[in-house]
């Protein structure tokens, strides 16, 4: 049987939202947790504690994060949607993968004939 996570309040499910956002913009931009303190000024205890959902961010660090990932604090607090400029990079990154599988096969193609 899989286990359930239950969230008790809209204030546990916030702070989710937020740990998730931080989580993928950090990764999105390649961040540790010591690059972003020293990005944002919040320390890196504090967000450690936002990453693992032991406490939550005030107004002040929100924004100083915000700004550090290059998103709105809206989008951190899941009050809009997907970050279009994460999204538009992941299409790009696709499109580029499978421009690179088609270049491969041409260059082997090319390399096939050449015998």
């Amino acid at each position: 049987m899989a286990s359930r996570i239950y969230i008790s309040s809209p204030r546990e499910q916030a702070m989710l939202i937020f740990r998730d956002r931080l989580v993928e913009r950090m990764g999105a931009m390649g961040l540790t947790t010591k690059a972003l303190a020293q990005l944002s000024g919040v320390s890196e205890t504090a967000i450690s504690n936002y990453r693992r959902g032991y406490s939550e961010a005030g107004v002040y660090n929100i924004v100083r994060l915000a700004r550090a990932l290059r998103c709105s604090t809206d989008y951190l607090l899941g009050m809009e949607g997907p970050d279009p400029i994460l999204v538009d990079a992941r299409d790009t990154a696709a499109k580029l993968a499978k421009a690179a599988e088609t270049l491969a096969n041409v260059a082997q193609a090319h390399e096939r004939s050449l015998r």
